[in-house]
């Protein structure tokens, strides 16, 4: 598909000159440069706030217990809660479990512009659960024994 390329005329007009230079022309880019522009008017506003929530869900599972395994500077947070005595199957199976069930998987955290703020407390408050009613390695055995409220 490509990409899209932001900067002042004489630099467009040099990337063009190179980009046929090595075959590159797409057809039908219209399309494509109208999603890029609407992401760029109506998305890119929205990542300070994306950001915020991300260090919010981040700093919520840090004080949970959980280490935070890489800077928090986009809409990612990778998470180890094996602190808490609990592991990443355990978390994503009960994330599933829910009611209206939390996207989790593996150690990374996304954080979206369609995040609500109680989606990522959620969170923070399945996997602080889970290791407050835990009592270690995840089993079949322990899971009857793990009831908590998560709001959703």
């Amino acid at each position: 598909m490509g990409s899209i390329l932001v900067g002042p005329h004489a630099f467009i007009k040099k990337a063009r000159h190179f980009r046929k230079l090595f075959g590159g022309g797409g057809r039908q880019i219209g399309f494509i440069s109208a999603c890029a522009a609407f992401s760029l008017t109506h998305h890119l506003p929205l990542l300070p706030s994306v950001h915020a929530l991300t260090r919010r869900l981040a700093d919520g599972l840090q004080r949970a217990g959980c280490v935070i395994l890489a800077p928090v500077d986009t809409c990612m947070v990778f998470y180890d809660p094996s602190p808490l005595g609990v592991e990443y199957a355990e978390v994503v199976e009960r994330a599933a479990a829910l009611a209206k069930p939390l996207s989790v998987s593996g150690s990374r955290l996304v954080v979206s512009s369609n995040t609500p703020v109680f989606r990522g407390e959620s969170r923070v408050v399945l996997i602080k659960g889970l290791g407050n009613h835990g009592t270690g390695a995840y089993s079949n055995r322990h899971r009857s024994s793990r009831r908590f409220h998560c709001p959703d």
